[in-house]
């Protein structure tokens, strides 16, 4: 049974193929990767532990500089722990590494940001739903070439049982009240 609230205790983000040769083809991208490194940031300042993925990454390419980043460091500098895990299935659950990871965390709540959201991202969705998982996917956190196959994408994963949030909203969720540490820096990040 899904929660209906993110539990912050229980929780990691995975960010799904966001890379150097699709980002730039996907609808609204500028947009689309400011609000990733939002969440990314946020998802920071609030200790989540991350996990990274790339699709084929010798014809896709690396994940983008913005986006490493951000994953890297609280303020955005460089830092060497970055180790996406390179899979070729569209699910990142086809990757036994990244099923070795999500494991070895101990979190049983994943939220999803990333591209394609019509492949890539909903494939990973609907595989950790169907492992048992709670799932979360931000919407304003996800795209795909088109804006009507990052809609379909949308309905699918609701009817499929998966939450969509925003990102304003799953990062206030999470920080659970104003006298909260985390509140007021993300609240300075959601402002900007």
């Amino acid at each position: 049974m899904n929660n209906l609230r993110i539990n912050r205790d229980d929780a990691l983000l995975v960010v799904v193929d966001c890379q150097k040769r699709m980002m730039p083809i996907i609808h609204d991208h500028d947009e689309l990767t400011a609000n990733i490194v939002k969440f990314i940031k946020g998802a920071r300042i609030l200790d989540l532990p991350i996990i990274t993925v790339q699709e084929y990454t010798e014809a896709l390419g690396d994940t983008i500089e913005p986006i490493r980043e951000a994953v890297c460091s609280n303020d955005g500098g460089p830092d060497s722990d970055f180790s996406p895990i390179d899979k070729d299935d569209f699910s990142a659950m086809g990757s036994a590494e990244f099923r070795q990871r999500l494991e070895a965390s101990g979190k049983k709540t994943v939220i999803l940001v990333g591209i394609q959201a019509h492949i890539c991202l909903m494939l990973t969705a609907l595989d950790l739903k169907d492992a048992g998982f709670n799932v979360f996917v931000i919407s304003d956190c996800i795209g795909s070439l088109t804006k009507s196959d990052c809609k379909d994408a949308r309905q699918r994963m609701r009817y499929a049982g998966i939450t969509l949030t925003s990102l304003d909203a799953a990062l206030f969720e999470m920080a659970e009240r104003s006298s909260s540490p985390a509140f007021k820096p993300l609240n300075k990040l959601v402002q900007k």
